[in-house]
């Protein structure tokens, strides 16, 4: 029962006391007796338990209590292997809910033939069996899981991740960085659509509505940088526009640098300024330089100019391996979670008072300078760069279990074999089994060039009774990532000469093969553009034509009440002629309806 309330003290006795009770008088040491007196243990438990009575207990579970006539469908040893294939399954990225935990339970003892309670008709276990099994199983909890890409999945891997260490401990080693010379600099997206924060509602109430400023906002892009010691560069934020306007940047924090973009997204050229502003404020010297830790992303190791630029200035620039800044870039582990719930927090209040009123692009740099000055502290700087294993350097910060197999690691790949029942080893160490499991998740490469990934369960033969496992039943999944054709991308040391000669041959033979074709593509843009020329020129003339309408007998004259020339009219604008003299004036200028001018009238 999930909710059961002792209402006696049977039971009351600790298993240790009674194992060393019952030790003690099979070593005849002492007797019964005197045993349970000096233990504290009762004395009819103790003489059952050393008489063998208690043939539900194997004899070297003798000393376990169990009170009651209600029994655990699983023992001890199966309890073992399902908390196992529970945690194999969460590191294979697939953990199960509650209803499958039920599914899986339920058939794993119609195939072993376990006497159950359970429900024949829904073929799930109770919601009793998975309360008891969660008290017991402490290590186990229901827990929300964050969405991954595969992407992620696959990026985070020991190879990829060995290889940014060794590059990180090079160049440590090389320059010997102090932590206030080791900076990282990531940028993230605000908007002006906020999310809500969590507010008191009635009970019952089935929906609880905020008022936000829209279905979607603008995205407005800031890049952060700090060191490992807590000192921050002014960031920058980029703005989408065509023009700059300074107006924006008036209340955002101290120093920031105002930018903009078509997407308002960071290209190449703008992360380029900013690099030129984080000179400014670190000031590097090719004497005392700074090792700037960033993604992998195109606008900050693809350019050229860039890496000739902080090689000239003293900056050494280390790119992460892609998909794993989630694990390892400082600012995305500690800052911008904090920031993003300040500014939620900000805009909340902000809409509170002034009410019926929009969050406005021009008020974006206000509320994130009150979500800035909350969430850049030292701490957050520091506990981001020690949580990342880079100061103080530390290769093996990340555990196992965030890991999947790399294809490359061959060597280390474990040979398959099929789960069998766990062994009285086993169930005497868990963590083997655990590990037995974990390795079941593997990725495995083909060589086709395709990108596509997908799953793949290879066919299980179907075992007697005795040999069933909780894998049988619900394989923990393979997951096959087909092998690439193009080299790919690692962590680099983005101001080396070897990755700057890469860079520069990549680029010469890129321009070398690309040969103007004429392709669909083109034609089709190509009459685009004339299509759009020919209806220009339509416009024109028919504004020319409504002109030559009004002209007067395709001579020059003057406005009859203004004075104005014809030929100074500008493009649309009509005249009219009086029925009496004959005399031309703008439509305008004529109060009556345009028959007869003013003068006449």
């Amino acid at each position: 029962m999930r909710n059961y309330i002792r209402k006696t003290n049977r039971g009351n006795w600790d298993e240790v006391q009674m194992k060393n009770a019952i030790e003690s008088v099979k070593r005849k040491e002492t007797s019964i007796r005197k045993a349970a007196k000096s233990f504290g243990v009762p004395l009819e438990s103790l003489r059952r338990r050393c008489n063998g009575t208690m043939k539900q207990f194997s004899a070297d579970q003798q000393y376990k209590k169990q009170l009651g006539p209600i029994r655990t469908v699983l023992t001890e040893e199966q309890e073992i292997e399902l908390e196992a294939y529970v945690v194999a399954m969460d590191n294979s990225f697939y953990g199960l809910s509650i209803n499958e935990l039920r599914k899986v339970t339920y058939e794993y003892c119609e195939r072993k033939k376990i006497k159950h309670p359970f429900n024949k008709t829904n073929q799930m276990a109770g919601r009793d069996f998975v309360s008891g099994f969660l008290k017991r199983r402490k290590s186990l909890s229901l827990r929300k899981p964050e969405g991954v890409s595969l992407n992620r999945v696959f990026g985070l891997n020991r190879t990829s991740v060995q290889g940014y260490f060794n590059n990180l401990e090079t160049v440590m080693n090389k320059y010997n960085f102090r932590p206030y010379r080791i900076y990282n600099v990531d940028e993230s997206g605000l908007t002006c659509v906020h999310k809500p924060v969590k507010v008191l509602a009635p009970k019952g109430k089935r929906v609880v509505a905020t008022a936000t400023s829209g279905e979607r906002g603008i995205t407005t892009t800031v890049v952060t940088c700090c060191n490992a010691t807590g000192n921050y560069i002014p960031p920058m934020m980029v703005f989408k526009r065509k023009r700059r306007k300074d107006d924006l940047t008036e209340h955002a924090p101290a120093g920031t640098l105002n930018e903009v973009s078509d997407s308002g997204w960071i290209n190449s050229e703008l992360f380029m300024t900013y690099l030129k502003h984080f000179a400014k404020h670190a000031k590097p010297t090719k004497d005392d330089r700074v090792l700037l830790i960033l993604d992998g992303h195109k606008s900050h190791t693809k350019n050229i100019e860039l890496i000739d630029y902080a090689r000239e200035s003293g900056i050494e620039i280390l790119s992460l391996p892609p998909h794993t800044s989630h694990k390892l870039q400082p600012l995305d582990r500690t800052f911008f979670k904090p920031l993003k719930v300040a500014f939620n927090t900000a805009c909340t209040s902000w809409m509170r008072l002034h009410p019926a009123r929009r969050i406005t692009i021009d008020k974006i740099g206000g509320l994130f300078n009150t979500a800035y000055l909350k969430a850049a502290t030292i701490e957050n700087a520091v506990s981001g760069f020690r949580c990342t294993g880079i100061v103080p350097l530390n290769n093996s910060i990340l555990p196992e279990t965030e890991f999947l197999s790399d294809p490359r690691e061959d060597a280390l790949e474990p040979s398959r074999e099929d789960v069998l029942e766990p062994t009285k080893a086993d169930v005497l160490e868990p963590t083997k089994a655990n590990e037995s499991l974990v390795e079941d998740t593997t990725i495995q490469t083909t060589e086709n060039s395709s990108d596509d990934i997908t799953i793949e369960t290879s066919p299980v033969n179907t075992p007697g009774p005795s040999n069933i496992t909780f894998c049988d039943i619900l394989k923990v999944p393979d997951i096959i990532e087909k092998k690439k054709s193009k080299r790919s991308e690692e962590s680099e040391i983005i101001t080396s000469s070897p990755y700057k000669e890469l860079l520069e041959k990549s680029i010469s033979e890129r321009t070398n093969s690309q040969k103007p074709t004429s392709t669909k593509k083109s034609k089709r843009a190509a009459k685009d553009v004339e299509s759009k020329t020919v209806a220009k020129k339509s416009k024109l003339k028919v504004k020319k034509k409504t002109l030559s309408k009004s002209l007067p007998n395709n001579e020059d004259c003057a406005c009859l009440v203004c004075g104005d020339w014809w030929h100074d009219s500008s493009a649309g604008e009509k005249w009219n002629q009086c029925t009496k003299c004959s005399a031309w004036v703008h439509e305008l200028c004529c109060s009556s309806d345009g028959l007869v001018c003013d003068v006449c009238e």
